[in-house]
């Protein structure tokens, strides 16, 4: 039926228009995790993934803090450039994955070399997604969970401050350590 209605004229046009916090139905399409509504939406105008909401999040940035992996592979997949895209703040959408602490999310990011660069990303604050302040909060588990990974140590790279050693490198052995 959604396919269907894309094919009207006004729809089409409709499907640009945003209410008044910015949203736009892609925006809902995954806020419902509705994959296959976000596909369509995805395929009638490519240009609705790039529009951001009152607060500049995207759709990918709604995904993230959801947890939504499905629906984030998909928009990543048909537009990898989109990731790159910051909300007013300045945060990606891995920022919002971590602050919401999608845990599974996270790793699944984190496996995937198109965007694990964007863990470097500082917001406006001068945050990175895996600033120290999350680690007791949140990579813990994460790292519980990644030292039975043997591709834990590939996704390590985030620079530390003080060292050529890495941030995720020091965290990765403080967890293989402390057993």
């Amino acid at each position: 039926m959604a396919r269907e209605l894309l094919k009207n004229e006004h729809v089409k046009l409709a499907v640009k228009h945003a209410d008044k916090k910015g949203w736009n139905p892609l925006h809902f399409a995954v806020k419902w995790r509705n994959k296959v509504l976000t596909e369509l939406l995805l395929e009638q105008n490519m240009n609705i993934v790039y529009m951001q909401d009152n607060e500049g999040r995207t759709a990918l940035h709604i995904a993230a803090a959801d947890g939504s992996w499905q629906i984030m592979e998909t928009i990543i997949k048909r537009y990898p450039d989109c990731s790159e895209l910051v909300d007013n703040k300045g945060q990606n959408f891995l920022h919002y994955a971590v602050n919401w602490r999608r845990l599974f999310t996270v790793i699944r990011i984190m496996r995937n070399q198109s965007v694990a660069h964007l863990f470097n990303e500082k917001d406006d604050r001068g945050n990175t997604p895996l600033n120290l302040r999350n680690y007791y909060m949140f990579f813990f588990p994460l790292m519980n969970r990644l030292r039975r990974e043997a591709t834990a140590l590939k996704f390590a790279y985030a620079k530390s401050e003080d060292s050529n050693t890495t941030l995720m490198t020091q965290v990765i052995k403080l967890a293989l350590n402390s057993n």
